[in-house]
């Protein structure tokens, strides 16, 4: 996730020798039906989440051509058993069809995007990982890509606003297996897809020109911070340590 504003000021110092990720992230839930190559005994159910990196920024923000690489991601999730026993999961999204997305229910204070949005996922599962054999490949679709406006369809990728005009994607998916057949359904999720920085701006009734554009992207480090966080660091070490080792998630 994109850096905080930790107290500590060692621990500043440390971000600003690290770029900091863009932010955002792609999240799923899948229920699967029963069936003998999946479960005999009930339903089970996967969850996974993939962060957006830096080596992925090509990918967003993307209002112009349709991208024209498949996107990789490696994901972090876990398997739900019929007895609601848990497994971790690992493998690799591949995002391979895209929508870019033309409509806003508001324009005038929702401006459109114009973003490429996904239109299809796939999941692989890694292999050494004991779960049935049907779930270790499957591909997701949403539910609805385009919409019925003034006769014709709009490109709406389930996306929607935030109140602070941030745009996001979520709603329903079909989960189908390597041969294409549904074997469940489910809900994808994903943010920091599309700019709005413009229109945040505008909402907060300001006008909108670099100044005000720059209030919301994090300040370049210069050479000489860098040079003054790196000996923050060294010297600072075992604070440092300290204080990850107390953080509860790190």
């Amino acid at each position: 996730m994109p850096n905080g504003a930790p107290s500590h000021g060692v621990v500043r110092a440390s971000q600003n020798l690290t770029p900091a990720p863009p932010g955002g992230w792609d999240w799923f839930m899948f229920q699967f039906y029963q069936n003998d190559k999946i479960s005999k005994d009930g339903e089970v159910q996967i969850t996974v989440s993939a962060l957006h990196t830096i080596g992925n920024e090509r990918f967003y923000f993307q209002s112009g051509s349709r991208p024209a690489d498949v996107m990789k991601a490696d994901f972090v999730g876990k398997y739900i058993d019929e007895k609601n026993n848990v497994t971790n999961l690992t493998g690799e999204m591949q995002i391979y069809e895209w929508v870019q997305v033309n409509f806003s229910p508001n324009p005038e204070i929702f401006p459109p995007t114009n973003t490429w949005y996904p239109a299809k996922y796939g999941f692989m599962i890694d292999g050494n990982i004991d779960i049935p054999d049907a779930l270790k490949m499957f591909t997701v679709t949403p539910l609805i890509q385009s919409g019925p406006i003034d006769g014709g369809l709009i490109n709406t990728g389930q996306t929607g606003f935030f109140g602070n005009g941030l745009q996001y994607t979520e709603g329903g998916v079909i989960v189908t297996d390597s041969y294409g057949v549904e074997i469940g359904r489910g809900f994808a999720e994903g943010t920091n897809w599309a700019d709005c920085t413009k229109g945040i701006v505008n909402l907060a009734g300001l006008p909108v020109n670099d100044q005000t554009l720059g209030f919301l992207k994090a300040p370049n480090v210069s050479l000489i911070m860098k040079i003054c966080s790196l000996l923050k660091v060294t010297f600072g070490k075992a604070e440092l340590e300290q204080i990850l080792s107390e953080a509860k998630g790190l």
